[in-house]
């Protein structure tokens, strides 16, 4: 047997795509009970594949509506495509981003330059989404970096790596974009609504909801 597995999308001006995204092949002679369903490994990839798929058609949609300029309503040109990477919860997606030339409606008497913008920007500054960051958050609070790699690694397709400190009690930040070195101010700029967070056994007791730069201070989580 082999199930051949597609999505369609439909723009909102009418266009359909379709995208094939696996084929899923079971036997029937000899058959087991491993061959029942999907499995882990599978869901994992295929996933994956809808993630992927989806957010490509996203930008694409997103893109063509911001071609057009919200004041004098002129069709604005695609000035290129460059590929950006985006950490999801179902795995790290590279995508074809358009880049949309800006209009120059404001600025009459002006000579026209070739200044570009990315959509996907504006709606999201940085490389991962904010569901990944906050399941990240939450299992940082309840275990260890590493610990928390191996549930995010065996349970979705996003490969997150632990930051592998010799000494836990300093912040890594490998999760949130960067690393910081032992004897350097543990000093993180977020945006989360988080209220704790848990480091390597730790518990940070400070937190801001706003855009800042906390500085943040750890002490010995009470069992």
């Amino acid at each position: 047997m082999k199930v051949r597995i597609k999505i369609e999308t439909e723009f909102g001006w009418g266009e359909k795509r379709s995208h094939e995204l696996c084929t899923v092949e079971r036997r029937a002679i000899d058959a087991s009970e491993e061959d029942l369903g999907l499995s882990l490994s599978e869901g994992k990839s295929l996933l994956k594949h809808i993630q992927r798929a989806l957010l490509q058609d996203q930008i694409e949609e997103i893109s063509e509506v911001a071609r057009v300029c919200q004041f004098c309503g002129t069709y604005l040109p695609n000035h290129d495509r460059r590929r950006r990477q985006i950490d999801t919860l179902f795995g790290r997606v590279t995508v074809e981003v358009p880049r949309v030339r800006m209009c120059m409606c404001g600025l009459p008497g002006f000579p026209q330059f070739n200044a570009a913008y990315s959509p996907l920007t504006r709606l999201l500054p940085g490389n991962a989404t904010p569901e990944l960051r906050r399941l990240q958050a939450e299992l940082g609070a309840r275990h260890s970096f590493r610990e928390a790699a191996r549930l995010l690694n065996m349970l979705t397709p996003c490969q997150a790596k632990p930051y592998d400190d010799p000494q836990p009690s300093y912040f890594g930040r490998r999760w949130f974009g960067g690393q910081l070195q032992p004897n350097q101010r543990r000093h993180v700029c977020y945006q989360s609504s988080v209220c704790a967070l848990g480091v390597s056994g730790q518990r940070l007791c400070s937190v801001q909801t706003r855009v800042s730069k906390a500085k943040f201070r750890t002490h010995r989580r009470c069992n």
